[in-house]
């Protein structure tokens, strides 16, 4: 399980705690809405499945936007998540579409997460493959 920060302890003190991989711990806000043990636990639940995928995530921060009351965007919920790797930041959001709840919109921006790490690990796999062999081509070289 991961340590939830709340806005009063952001700071990036390093966590020890048992098999902790993240340095930092998970910050989820939510906005226009009421905060849930439930969609903490689900988030934490997919950030657990993002770490099979890259074992080097560093910190985590949610935003759960709920519906802001405006009747032209009645119903709409929007996730965005930065999540911090060695080398820079991956952004991933659920693009403000009318999804039917909270637990719709996080599981959208986590699967568009999953797909950028996917990426990530695939272009560095290849790169340094490559990298071995001597290729005078790099995977992604524009030249």
């Amino acid at each position: 399980m991961y340590p939830v920060a709340d806005s009063t302890t952001m700071d990036s003190t390093l966590l020890k705690i048992g098999a902790q991989k993240m340095q930092t711990p998970l910050q989820i806000t939510v906005r226009h809405m009421t905060h849930s043990a439930a969609l903490d636990a689900r988030i934490r639940e997919l950030l657990d499945k993002l770490e099979r995928i890259h074992d080097r995530i560093i910190g985590c921060r949610v935003v759960v936007d709920g519906p802001s009351g405006h009747p032209e965007n009645g119903g709409v919920f929007a996730v965005r998540m930065a999540l911090t790797i060695p080398g820079g930041i991956v952004n991933a959001v659920s693009a403000r579409q009318k999804h039917g709840d909270a637990y719709t919109a996080v599981a959208t921006a986590f699967a568009s997460a999953k797909r950028q790490l996917t990426d990530l690990t695939h272009f560095r796999t290849h790169y340094m493959a490559a990298e071995k062999r001597g290729a005078s081509e790099l995977p992604g070289s524009w030249e």
